[in-house]
C-alpha cells in the first residue's frame, strides 16, 4: 500500500537519474499521477469524520474502504477483505486494525459496516499508475544517458601516459577557449581520434520521446483523459480523434458507478446523504463524450426519417 511510502524521507528528494534510484523515480511518477486523481471526484454532504482526500486516497489506493461507525462518528477505514464467500464467492467479512482510533473489529460486511470500491474488481489505481511510472522512469534513464552520450563528438585514444597527458592537456585549453596543440609526434606514435557521434543516436532520442509520450497518454487514456499517442507524422481525421475519445471513459465510469450504488447503501444504513460525481476535466470529458452521443443519435434519427 502507497501510503506507507508518502512520508517516506526520501519522497523529498529530487527526481535523480542515477540508476539506483529508478525505484525512487518510479514512486515519484505514481505519487504525481495519484495527486492528480485526486481531482477525480466532486462530493457533498460527506460527514466532517471523513475528509474527502484521505477518502479517496484510501479508495484508488488501496482498491476499496470500509464506511462504520466508531464510538457514534463515521469513519472510512483501511483493512483485509474474507471471511466466508457469499453465493458469489465476494468477501463477507471486513477485518479492521485503526491504532489512531484504537479500533480493532472483524466487521459484517452490509450489516457492520459498507465497502466503497474503487471498480468492480476492487483493484485501485495502484497498478495501472506504477506500471506506466515504473516504464516512465526506465525511459527517462535512457534519455538521460542519450542525452550525456550527445555531448562525445569524437573519442581519443591514447596508448601512453604521455600521449594521455598531451590529449588532456589540448582539451583543457579547449575548453577554456584557447587554441590547443598537440605535438606532431604524439599523433605519429599512436594518439588517434575516432568518430563518434551518428545519426543512430539522433533517431534513438527521438523514439525514446515518442515512447515517453506514448506511455503518458496511455496512462491518461487509462484514467480517462484524452491525450495523443498517435505517431502519425500527419494531421489526424476527425474519425481516428473520435475512436481515441470513445475509448476513454469506460474504466472511470465504472469507478463513479461503484461509488455512487455503494454511497446509495451507506446513505441507507447510516441516514446520510452523500453524493459524487465527476471533477474537473473528468467532468468535462463526460459532458464532451454526452454532447457526441446526443449528436449521433439526432443524426441517426434525420437519417431514418429520410
Amino acid at each position: 500500500m502507497i501510503h506507507k511510502n508518502l512520508w517516506h524521507p526520501q519522497s523529498s528528494v529530487l527526481y535523480d537519474y542515477d540508476p539506483k534510484r529508478k525505484e525512487h523515480n518510479a514512486l515519484v511518477m505514481s505519487l504525481i499521477a495519484l495527486a492528480r486523481c485526486q481531482s477525480m471526484f466532486d462530493y457533498q454532504n460527506l460527514p466532517d469524520t471523513i475528509p474527502r482526500r484521505d477518502l479517496e486516497m484510501l479508495i484508488m489506493s488501496a482498491g476499496c474502504c470500509a464506511i462504520t461507525k466508531v464510538e457514534g462518528e463515521l469513519y472510512a477505514l483501511w483493512g483485509g477483505l474474507g471471511g466466508e464467500p457469499n453465493p458469489y464467492y465476494m468477501p463477507t467479512i471486513f477485518t479492521v486494525s485503526n491504532p489512531a482510533l484504537k479500533y480493532s473489529a472483524n466487521l459484517k460486511i452490509g450489516i457492520e459496516c459498507e465497502i466503497v470500491p474503487n471498480d468492480s474488481v476492487y483493484m485501485g489505481l495502484l497498478p495501472i499508475i506504477c506500471k506506466s511510472s515504473y516504464l516512465r522512469a526506465e525511459n527517462d534513464l535512457s534519455l538521460y544517458i542519450n542525452d550525456i552520450n550527445s555531448r562525445i563528438v569524437a573519442a581519443i585514444t591514447a596508448n601512453t601516459d604521455r600521449e594521455e597527458s598531451s590529449a588532456k592537456q589540448f582539451l583543457h585549453d579547449i575548453k577554456d577557449g584557447n587554441l590547443g596543440v598537440l605535438m606532431s609526434d604524439v599523433f605519429s606514435e599512436g594518439l588517434k581520434s575516432l568518430p563518434y557521434a551518428s545519426s543512430g543516436r539522433s533517431n534513438a532520442v527521438t523514439q525514446l520521446l515518442e515512447y515517453q509520450q506514448y506511455l503518458r497518454a496511455t496512462l491518461y487514456n487509462e484514467l480517462g483523459l484524452n491525450a495523443n499517442f498517435n505517431m502519425k507524422r500527419a494531421q489526424l481525421s476527425e474519425g481516428e480523434v473520435d475512436v481515441n475519445r470513445e475509448a476513454l471513459l469506460p474504466f472511470v465510469d465504472d469507478m463513479k458507478r461503484t461509488r455512487i450504488e455503494a454511497y446509495e447503501r451507506v446513505n441507507r444504513m447510516y441516514g446520510t446523504s452523500i453524493k459524487v460525481d465527476f471533477y474537473s476535466s473528468w467532468q468535462i470529458a463526460e459532458e464532451i463524450m454526452d454532447g457526441m452521443g446526443e449528436s449521433n443519435a439526432q443524426t441517426n434519427l434525420n437519417g431514418n426519417n429520410e
